[in-house]
């Protein structure tokens, strides 16, 4: 249930609003029973809310002020508690996380029984619970009992990129913190220093981040655009492959784990800014084929490579879905 915590990422800046309600909470020292912190993944919102585990506890260092803009300084890092918390080891910071992308009701039910103890040593002991959407019904009910009475000084701290999908009735009985995604501009600038990418490059590694430092960073560490031109070409000139060479890309794509919903996304967003400017598309500096496509055309691959990520989502044959979609693709283009 607890896992260990690293303070060397860098943090989102924060809106002037975001930044001024937890300084205050902080200072106030009243804290809410519950605080959800919502936004887009990879973005901070799981190491803000380790620090402010961290801040509140801190035996040294003053509260922060309202207008902080900051929060790598909430906290001053050296006392036992700021150590013990840091290192992922403080017995009152309880950290929860999805195991294969559920919380379950036994997680819930675990972590109830344990808070039926007297906190160890900590004024406000934290229960942090990452990606929260992800309770099943049952666990999002059983939550909900000890958010309604929860026991003394402890508070809850979630984390959701997806707050629809969190129960209405725990939404409800959450103060909702909204954080934004990370300018486009600043995670460039970013890249270029720590990475040393070309400044191209580095926009089009922000733009498959989407707004998430911590996605662009993984991009750019990888060296993604590079290493995946060859595919990135071939969905671009898929309608000049014969049809063997469709299946074994379909094929060398369906080995691609991790890498395969970033390039079809990314394929996405080239067809989408042809559409909207029917040119040169802003992800690159060449024209493709798809550039001589009519609108109507467009819009269809879209809803093609759309319809192929939403079947990539669910238990199915990634290879079948592929093939399909590459065949689809190039009919279309040909048409």
């Amino acid at each position: 249930m607890v896992l260990r915590t690293s303070y060397n990422l860098r943090l989102p800046p924060f809106s002037g609003r975001t930044s001024r309600v937890l300084a205050t909470l902080i200072k106030s020292r009243r804290l809410p029973q519950a605080l959800l912190f919502a936004g887009i993944d990879g973005i901070g919102k799981s190491v803000t809310a380790d620090l402010f585990a961290r801040a509140v506890n801190c035996n040294n260092s003053p509260a922060p002020q309202p207008d902080a803009t900051t929060i790598e300084n909430w906290g001053c890092g050296k006392c036992q508690t700021c150590r013990t918390i840091a290192s992922g080891n403080h017995p009152d910071i309880l950290t929860v996380e999805p195991q294969k992308d559920q919380i379950r009701i036994d997680t819930i039910r675990s972590l109830i029984a344990y808070l039926g103890f007297t906190p160890y040593s900590a004024r406000h002991r934290f229960v942090l619970i990452r990606s929260a959407e992800k309770m099943t019904p049952a666990a999002g009910n059983a939550l909900l009992k000890i958010l309604e009475e929860p026991p003394s000084q402890t508070h809850f701290l979630l984390t959701a990129a997806k707050v629809p999908d969190l129960l209405p009735t725990v939404q409800s009985r959450c103060q909702i913190i909204r954080f934004q995604p990370w300018p486009d501009n600043v995670i460039v600038s970013h890249l270029i220093e720590q990475y040393a990418l070309d400044k191209p490059t580095a926009e089009t590694t922000v733009k498959l981040a989407a707004g998430s430092q911590i996605k662009a960073t993984d991009l750019a560490q990888r060296n993604w655009v590079t290493n995946q031109s060859w595919a990135i070409e071939a969905l671009e000139n898929i309608e000049q492959s014969p049809v063997r060479l469709q299946l074994v890309l379909a094929e060398r794509l369906a080995h691609k784990k991790n890498d395969l919903e970033t390039l079809l996304n990314w394929h996405k967003t080239v067809i989408l800014d042809k559409i909207k400017t029917h040119s040169a598309t802003i992800l690159t500096s060449e024209a493709s084929n798809q550039s001589r496509l009519t609108a109507k055309q467009l819009i269809y691959r879209y809803e093609i490579v759309e319809d192929s990520l939403l079947f990539l989502s669910t238990n199915v044959n990634k290879r079948m879905v592929l093939e399909k979609m590459l065949m689809s693709l190039a009919v279309n283009s040909a048409l």
